[in-house]
């Protein structure tokens, strides 16, 4: 429910409820727009959105929605103890279950997020097929609905059948007494009309008289009989249905199923269903909610209302931590504008839909406050000024930086001297309070002040002032003149009066649009300054990528080039690689075995030391990190301690309190541990993730892996690949076995085929 009731009237809220409201079946639903809370946060908002949207796309075009309005008093007598339905409940209790069931085959899923508990549709099919075998279309209990009221509707039926043939024999036999020749009926018993001179021919029980009393209203003997037994079956037929409607009403509540549709449901599609007729009425649509608030084509919906077609939508733009001034003539729009801004707020804070372009963006505000029109009391004895003087006092009072606020000619009602000194200080007490101000006036200094304060944009209502017609536009950057001198012209004033006006008001009068037009100017000029500097900027930052590229470009065809050099060098060494074998073999012939050892082994270090070059290794030498005493830092091993001193290649290292002495090659990561966060610079080469051993003897191909072993593991690497190939299996069987005596492997296996399957060897480090 709306707290404040003064909102609630100047922006015509109520009469915009009315129009959810006519759409409204029942009489809960008005009750509840009438009722509605305000929203809390963006989330709530976004969720009657997506309720009112998924039933838009889902259902609504789909299954027409009607007949539903004696829910409410059907709910009613549900709910209470001695409550009783009537036959007359049967058809909307009937179409309510018809079109449940019909919204359920429409979207399955989607009828079931309705409900906020464990819903049986299986109950409500039973209830249909139970509800059908006693009511008719027409929503009445049938002759079946149960075997006794069968009877009694068959006997009811028979009795009408004899009663019909003895009124024929009574109106025959009394037809010369009679005033009228048919019969009537009287206290729900059949009577005939008789002469009241001929009243004891008749031969019956008297009733009563007619008005003008020249008829006697007598029941025949003949039809006392049966006019008692036809009033006995029509009781009993009565409390028959009585019971089966109890029956009903007793399965209705025994069933949470059932009960909701009538309690939770139906309510809950009207509430949506007017929303939507609106929506489709009014152009209406649910907004974004943002900091910044830019309404697009938005109206008053009463406006919409009452102008149909002819009604014109504004453009409306407030930036985030910003005011606004609306300017220009009066019968301009100012004050329909504010309305606008106003009603569409509030419409939002009650979760509903504004009349503007689903693109629009509004801020959620948690209080709204306007001084719109007069508030004067003859009553209490308040003036117009004071009345605003009040209202202004009560907004200083409760506003604050999520609050939006709406003045109407601020400072009107008083001398345009104090009225303006004390707007002014209104405004700039607002401004500090950060609330959203939105405000008009035809004063000159508040537009002055306005349009030097950085907390406050303006704009004008456009106006054609030699025809006197308003655009109901917005231009912004602007201020507009109050077109006062336009309008004496327009309407014929006297020369005299309007030449004395310009000569009274002199050089203080203002051409606010001269200003802002000059103002522009500079701004352009500023903005083309801007555009300037952009434009290099892009243009170095063009350079720049030039540059980037052509510096890639280079090291592309650099490594390129590197690549077809090392192919070319290695083919070579392969050439000497097989002559080398081919020496190998013939010293291997010879006797002097230990001479021919030292020959193969000086060669083939020379070999892998000056001429082989393998892909990926790199030809220059890394820079490692500079270690300094101090540091923490862990070797090979995985041994960790601190550095003591550093004496050329060797380094003294703590560990746990034992000096050790080594190589600084030996070291290879650096440990830094701040704020309970490590980490580990490495300090050695690049270590790859495999490596190629194919073509190497078994005593080099396993002096190389452990070193890279011990590389690998100390950098952290926790898979690598070992490429041996599958030849005879020797360097294959002979690496498999060195890896069992390694410490640092946690295991080792063959790669799976796609990675080379048995000729290649996977080792995994702790």
């Amino acid at each position: 429910m709306l707290e404040n009731i003064r909102e609630r009237e100047k922006l015509e809220l109520s009469l915009i409820l009315e129009e959810f409201k006519k759409n409204s079946l029942l009489k809960s639903t008005k009750e509840k727009f009438d009722n509605l809370s305000y929203i809390r946060n963006k989330e709530e908002y976004s969720k009657l959105k997506d309720i009112v949207t998924e039933y838009n796309k889902k259902i609504f075009l789909k299954l027409p929605f009607n007949g539903f309005s004696k829910i409410d008093e059907i709910t009613e007598r549900l709910k209470n103890l001695n409550g009783h339905l009537v036959e007359e409940d049967l058809f909307e209790i009937k179409s309510s279950i018809d079109y449940t069931l019909k919204f359920f085959k429409a979207d399955k899923n989607y009828f079931f997020s309705f409900f906020d508990f464990q819903f049986d549709i299986q109950k409500v099919y039973l209830f249909k097929d139970n509800i059908e075998k006693i009511v008719d279309d027409d929503g009445k209990i049938k002759d079946e609905a149960s075997l006794k009221l069968s009877q009694i509707r068959k006997n009811i039926n028979k009795l009408i059948s004899s009663q019909d043939r003895i009124i024929s024999k009574i109106l025959k036999k009394y037809e010369k007494y009679l005033t009228e020749a048919n019969i009537t009926l009287v206290d729900n018993r059949i009577v005939l009309q008789v002469d009241v001179h001929e009243k004891n021919r008749v031969k019956g029980v008297f009733h009563s008289y007619s008005n003008t009393k020249r008829t006697v209203f007598i029941e025949p003997e003949e039809l006392v009989f049966l006019n008692n037994r036809l009033n006995e079956l029509k009781e009993e037929e009565r409390l028959e249905i009585a019971k089966i409607l109890e029956e009903l009403k007793d399965n209705i509540l025994s069933n949470s199923s059932i009960f909701s549709i009538f309690i939770s449901f139906i309510p809950k599609i009207d509430f949506i269903n007017s929303i939507l007729l609106f929506m489709n009425e009014y152009d209406a649509n649910f907004i974004q909610i943002d900091d910044d608030i830019e309404l697009v084509r938005v109206f008053h919906p009463i406006i919409k209302k009452v102008k149909g077609k002819d009604a014109k939508p504004v453009n409306i733009r407030i930036e985030k931590n910003r005011s606004l001034l609306i300017t220009g003539p009066n019968m301009g729009g100012k004050t329909a504008v504010l309305k606008t801004i106003g009603v569409s707020a509030l419409l939002t804070k009650l979760g509903l839909p504004v009349c503007s372009s689903e693109f629009s963006k509004i801020r959620l505000f948690d209080k709204i406050f306007c001084d719109i029109g007069d508030d004067q009391s003859l009553e209490d004895g308040i003036s117009t000024f004071a009345s605003h003087l009040l209202n202004y006092k009560e907004i200083v009072e409760n506003c604050d930086e999520n609050s939006l606020i709406l003045l109407d000619e601020v400072g009107t009602g008083t001398s345009i001297k104090e009225g303006t000194s004390f707007a002014i200080s209104l405004i700039k007490t607002f401004l500090e309070k950060e609330s959203t101000l939105v405000f008009t006036t035809h004063f000159d200094p508040i537009k002055d002040f306005s349009l030097k304060n950085e907390k406050i944009s303006t704009c004008a209502m456009k106006y054609d002032f030699e025809n006197n017609i308003p655009y109901f536009e917005l231009e912004y950057g602007t201020v507009g003149q109050s077109g006062m001198f336009s309008l004496l012209k327009k309407y014929g004033f006297p020369e005299k009066i309007i030449e004395e006006s310009y000569r009274i008001v002199g050089k203080d009068f203002l051409d606010y649009t001269q200003i802002i037009r000059d103002y522009q100017i500079k701004i352009e000029k500023l903005e083309s300054e801007r555009e300037k500097i952009e434009l290099l900027k892009k243009s170095q930052m063009k350079i720049e990528e030039i540059t980037k590229k052509e510096l890639d470009d280079y090291l592309d065809k650099k490594n390129m080039m590197e690549k077809e050099y090392r192919n070319r060098i290695n083919q070579k060494i392969e050439s000497l690689r097989s002559e080398f074998e081919k020496v190998v073999r013939e010293l291997t012939e010879s006797k002097e075995k230990s001479k021919k050892k030292e020959i193969i082994k000086n060669f083939r270090k020379f070999l892998d030391e000056n001429v082989v070059i393998k892909e990926g290794e790199k030809s220059s030498i890394k820079e490692n990190l500079i270690i300094k005493p101090g540091d923490t830092v862990q070797l090979r091993d995985k041994v960790e301690g601190i550095v003591k001193n550093i004496d050329g290649d060797r380094v003294s290292i703590d560990i746990n309190g034992v000096i050790l002495k080594t190589n600084l090659a030996n070291i290879v990561n650096i440990i830094e541990r701040k704020d309970g966060v490590e980490k580990r610079y490495y300090v050695d080469e690049d270590i790859k993730e495999e490596i190629d051993l194919r073509g190497k003897f078994s005593d080099e191909a396993l002096e190389e892996l452990e070193n890279y072993i011990l590389k690998a593991s100390g950098s952290g690497i926790k898979r690598v690949r070992v490429i041996h190939g599958h030849g005879k299996g020797i360097l294959k069987d002979k690496i498999r076995s060195f890896l069992k005596g390694v410490k640092f492997v946690k295991g080792f296996s063959p790669a799976p085929l796609d990675e080379g399957g048995d000729g290649v060897t996977i080792i995994e480090f702790f």
